[in-house]
């Protein structure tokens, strides 16, 4: 019992660690209820999406070439079904909360939609290999999905407060462009890191090792790409000065 405890929690504590970081370094930090609304339906999503994979798994086992399949399983059981459900949090949940009023806020939810995800995601894969799934995956599974969720997040709120400046008018092609990107950039990326492992899932041969070259040069980036966008949020946040001072 006392494993299993120990396991659950390091599946668990690095996505808590994830949300609260980018939380808590909101210069306006979001209501807590709303956040931890936005986390539990990143959990609640979980179900809606084992169905859509497996509703999927047809299409993927029709491919006889194992290149081709792990492409298909890496887009079409992981990154849309999983993208678009977060998508679908972030924009008619999060995005309609009179507080989501800025770009950093959709930072912040979109970790915390991730951080559901990815903890309870990270549950189920620990307690069936152990301890040390938990660890790796604390350092590659885990930042990928918040930098997916940040990226994502970001962009929506970009769609989002742009809408609204719009005070009714026709909403252009520039503001679809962040919604298009909103899904199309962590849809891109979390299939770039997938494949490399369906890949050899499917077909383990020891000289195509290479491939997991793809899954942490992605991973890389896309950390790179969410951690640069908080910091330019984060630094113009700290520009503006405070109502009343």
């Amino acid at each position: 019992m006392t494993g299993l405890f120990i396991s659950v929690s390091a599946a668990v504590i690095p996505a808590l660690f994830l949300m609260r970081l980018f939380w808590k370094n909101d210069r306006f930090p979001e209501p807590s209820r709303v956040v931890w609304n936005t986390f539990f339906l990143g959990i609640a999503i979980i179900p809606p999406i084992i169905i859509f994979a497996q509703f999927m798994a047809p299409l993927v086992a029709a491919q006889t070439d194992p290149w081709r399949a792990a492409v298909y399983e890496a887009f079409f059981q992981a990154a849309l079904p999983e993208d678009l459900a977060k998508f679908l949090v972030l924009y008619f949940y999060c995005a309609r909360r009179t507080h989501f009023n800025e770009p950093m806020d959709g930072i912040v939810y979109g970790a915390a939609a991730s951080m559901g995800f990815a903890a309870m995601e990270n549950v189920l894969y620990v307690l069936e290999g152990g301890l040390d799934v938990a660890l790796m995956r604390a350092i590659t599974a885990v930042p990928a999905h918040c930098a997916n969720g940040i990226i994502m997040g970001y962009f929506i709120a970009l769609f989002e407060l742009s809408r609204r400046n719009r005070r009714g008018e026709r909403i252009g092609w520039g503001e679809t462009g962040y919604l298009v990107l909103a899904l199309a950039v962590p849809m891109l990326a979390h299939t770039l890191y997938d494949f490399p492992l369906m890949l050899l899932d499917k077909d383990f041969d020891p000289s195509l090792h290479w491939v997991f070259v793809i899954t942490f040069a992605t991973l890389i980036i896309e950390v790179a790409l969410a951690y640069w966008l908080f910091r330019k949020l984060h630094r113009l946040q700290h520009a503006k000065p405070i109502a009343g001072m």
